[in-house]
This record gives structure tokens, sequence and C-alpha cells, in this order.
């Protein structure tokens, strides 16, 4: 069931990828880790079905399994931005945040939704590392780093950042942007697209991208 909703979805066939992530949910055939990446990808196709409060019962009911899964906890934080929830969107930054920066918690569903999602804009070049790890910022105040989404390729991770400055107006401003290549165990490599910012008030920030409608991931140093 989980295979062919994968192959629905992918088709466009959104209302037979549910029903077929619901059979799978439902069955409880599934051990812990694979019930909560159902339930994490079920979530993410009610997002695009206009259906946050069901997506937000489905990251609830992934992290009551996986509480370490800092893609879900990301992405109900991103959905009560829109909402207005700031105080539950900050939090929930601040907890997906500390956990995607531990050692052993790279997590490539913070990767994945976003790299489906492909903007088609053109953009201006944007510097690019290829090792997957950042240079220490300069300066004495405490950095953090903004992920606003992750590509196949360097070309459309530039093209993403373009698509960032559209969408965030003012809130960007300033901002310098860095393309970082990883490869995550069994997904490959992302090219992910980062802003530096100081520690105070990132939280914010999140916040404040995720109501325009963009990914947002708090990276601590």
């Amino acid at each position: 069931m989980v295979r062919k909703g994968h192959a629905s979805e992918r088709l466009g066939q959104k209302q037979d990828a549910l029903a077929d992530y619901t059979l799978a949910i439902e069955s409880r055939t599934l051990a812990g880790d694979e019930q909560a990446q159902i339930l994490f990808g079920r979530g993410l196709l009610l997002e695009a079905m206009g259906r946050p409060n069901d997506a937000l019962t489905d990251y609830g009911a992934a992290l009551s399994l996986t509480p370490d899964f800092a893609a879900a906890r990301n992405r109900r934080a991103g959905l009560y931005a829109r909402m207005g929830e700031v105080a539950e969107a900050q939090g929930g930054f601040a907890e997906a945040g500390d956990t995607h920066s531990r050692p052993q918690a790279a997590d490539p569903h913070l990767d994945a939704p976003v790299a489906s999602r492909e903007s088609t804009r053109t953009a201006a070049a944007v510097p690019t590392t290829t090792d997957g790890k950042e240079v220490p910022p300069n300066g004495h105040r405490r950095q953090a780093q903004l992920q606003l989404g992750a590509w196949r390729s360097p070309q459309k991770a530039e093209q993403g950042w373009d698509h960032a400055k559209a969408l965030a107006g003012d809130v960007l401003v300033g901002a310098s942007p860095r393309i970082v290549a990883v490869d995550l165990p069994g997904a490959g490599r992302f090219y992910r697209l980062r802003v530096a910012v100081t520690q105070t008030g990132s939280g914010g920030l999140c916040v404040a991208l995720a109501a325009k409608g963009l990914d947002c991931i708090l990276i601590h140093d």
C-alpha cells in the first residue's frame, strides 16, 4: 500500500494516494519508525490538499512515535506559523533545530519534501561549498543558520533563493545565502540553501518566513 501510495502521489492522484496511505497506517503492520514516516508523508499530502488541521494531527502522531523526528516537528511549526500561532511556531522551530543539530539526527526528510517542489525561476549565482561543512562565521555573536530548502542540483538551489527572496519581501533583506552540498545515506546528494543569522531572533525569522509560505529549518552552530 505504501509503494502504491507513493506511485499515486507521483502521478498527481492525491485522493488515491491518501486512501493508500490511510490503509497502510490503519493496518498497524508497520514498525514504529515506519509508521511515523508514513504519517509524516500523509501529513505532507494533506498540506498539499489544503487540509492543515488534519496534517497537524498526522505530524503530532508521528512525533508521538518518534519524538526526534525533526522534519515532522519543523513542518508542524511551519503550519502553526501560517495559522498565526506564533508561540507554538517558535517553540517548534527551536525544538526541530535542536534535534537536527545533533550529529546522529541527519534526517533526509528535512530535505526531500522541499526537493520535490523545485522552483522554476531564474536566479543569481549563490556561493556553493561541496563538503557539507559550514564555515565558521565572522564576529563574536552566536550564529545560527536558516535552511530555506534543499534541491538535487546547485542550479535549482539558486532558483530556490530567487523564489525565496520574491516571497519573503523585506524579511531576507541583507541576508547572504550559501549553498551547501551534503550526501545523505540512502538518499543521495542534496544542495541545501542556507543563510547565516544571529541566534537572537532566529526563531522569529523562521516564523515570519513560514507565514509567507516558505520552508525554514533552524540550524544551531
